[in-house]
């Protein structure tokens, strides 16, 4: 399982940097993109041409849990 769900988040980063406004804009420049098979999601902003991951959280996590980790540089 645990090789699987790491072919998974590899398939939905490549998916993000490919096409990185596609996703879900879930808060103000912050999108959501759904991890495959997996009841998690990339949580992540584009900031001065480059992307920046959040957090791979699960979805029974509090929606602000990935909060304390953005930085506004």
């Amino acid at each position: 399982v645990a090789d699987r769900f790491e072919e998974r988040v590899d398939q939905a980063v490549a998916k993000v940097l490919a096409s990185p406004l596609s996703a879900v804009c879930f808060q103000p420049d912050i999108r959501r993109h759904l991890v495959k098979g997996f009841p998690q999601s990339l949580i992540y902003r584009v900031h001065d041409q480059q992307l920046q991951l959040f957090a791979v959280m699960h979805h029974k996590r509090h929606p602000d849990s990935w909060k304390g980790r953005l930085d506004d540089s």
